[in-house]
């Protein structure tokens, strides 16, 4: 009798103790933002599960009389990690009257550069006149490659017009070949 009271005491207390990890375990896997909470009852434990949220990326926005342009650049290959996180997406002017013969090789600085969501994919130009465009992804080994429209084999390229100013044209998912 003595010898199960001892067992029960001592099995009741390790539970507490893989508790008491598995709490410290969850706390430390948190991060400071606030999160959704619920509470969980074991025994005589009384535990506050904390489920982690993403954070909202918020872009920049356009000044007046620009347009903003939205797009999601879609990793079709995870092994290959291309595009990869140090990858710079661009948008090209390209001529409007003129056939499109090639996409065009740029000088960094002279086109827009895309911000990145990093963690979804998610891009976006700002401040940008009306005129014919490309998006082409510059990879960290200088590589110049121009998007496609996602399942397509058709080049990322798009007109945007007058009409749109003070407007945000979502582009679409896009993917390089």
């Amino acid at each position: 009798m003595i010898f199960q009271q001892l067992r029960s005491k001592s099995f009741r207390l390790f539970s507490y103790f893989l508790l008491f990890i598995l709490i410290v375990l969850l706390v430390a896997c948190t991060g400071n933002t606030p999160e959704a909470t619920r509470q969980v009852v074991m025994g005589e434990v009384q535990v506050t599960v904390v489920s982690p949220t993403q954070e909202i990326y918020v872009f920049k926005t356009s000044e007046p009389g620009t347009i903003t342009v939205h797009g999601l650049l879609v990793v079709l290959n995870p092994t290959a990690m291309i595009p990869a996180s140090q990858d710079s997406i661009y948008l090209v002017p390209m001529p409007v009257d003129d056939p499109i013969a090639a996409i065009p090789q740029f000088e960094l600085g002279t086109v827009s550069q895309a911000e990145v969501n990093e963690a979804d994919g998610k891009f976006m130009f700002t401040n940008i006149q009306p005129g014919q465009f490309a998006v082409v992804v510059i990879t960290s080994g200088g590589a110049q490659i121009p998007a496609r429209n996602m399942g397509t084999k058709s080049y990322a390229i798009f007109t945007l017009d007058a009409s749109q100013t003070d407007t945000t044209v979502d582009i679409g998912d896009l993917s390089l070949p």
